[in-house]
């Protein structure tokens, strides 16, 4: 069976958060982890403030560029990962992951935030690229391209995705992965953190305990 690629979106400002995933994730088999960087300068861009003009243009950069990976890896399993997740290499989760994308197009991570109106999460994705996938992405990326900036709210365009899917405007076939993809918890295969203010302490403490 292939490797399942794992595609990292990163700046070079935050490259200290790849150095942490990748050093995380040695020794997780028939995976590869393959960082994607996006190399524009931006004013008004800082992780985990989701309101700042260059933060929202690099979403909406990362996602368009999602949606060209789908294109090169078709009818392949592949996944899409923030920078900001650290990997338990105790635990092998690939075999998860290819079985459930038999019968999804996406899997996602589940988000508890109220505002989410999906419970989605695009931290961690996994597709199988299918033609359907990919007009699902496409729609959605059509979509919020033509969103002019003065309309782009706060978790662009995250948010919007997840409206898209609950209004029924896009119908891939998905699953919400159950909180061992990435919330902190000792059996987890990832933690991204979210919602919190020192992201890299967060990150280390997670990985301090896998390891003990």
């Amino acid at each position: 069976m292939e490797n399942l690629k794992i595609f990292i979106f990163y700046t070079k400002n935050i490259s200290h958060f790849l150095d942490l995933l990748i050093e995380s994730s040695v020794g997780i088999e028939n995976t590869e982890f393959i960082p994607v960087l996006h190399d524009k300068e931006y004013d008004d861009c800082e992780m985990g403030i989701t309101w700042g003009s260059g933060y929202l243009d690099l979403c909406l950069q990362s996602h368009l560029t999602k949606l060209e990976i789908m294109k090169q890896n078709k009818d392949s399993n592949i996944m899409f990962v923030d920078v900001d997740i650290v990997f338990n290499n105790k635990l092998n989760f690939t075999d998860i992951i290819n079985n459930l994308l038999l019968t999804n197009d996406f899997l996602f991570q589940y988000d508890s935030n109220s505002g989410m109106s999906s419970s989605i999460n695009l931290g961690i994705i996994a597709t199988n690229c299918s033609n359907n996938a990919i007009k699902a992405w496409q729609t959605h990326c059509d979509y919020i391209s033509g969103i002019p900036d003065h309309q782009k709210r706060g978790g662009f365009p995250q948010l919007e995705f997840n409206d898209l899917i609950s209004s029924g405007r896009i119908k891939p076939t998905y699953q919400i992965l159950p909180q061992t993809f990435g919330y902190p918890q000792k059996n987890s295969y990832c933690y991204h953190a979210i919602g919190v203010t020192d992201k890299i302490t967060s990150l280390q403490t997670m990985l301090n305990i896998w390891n003990t």
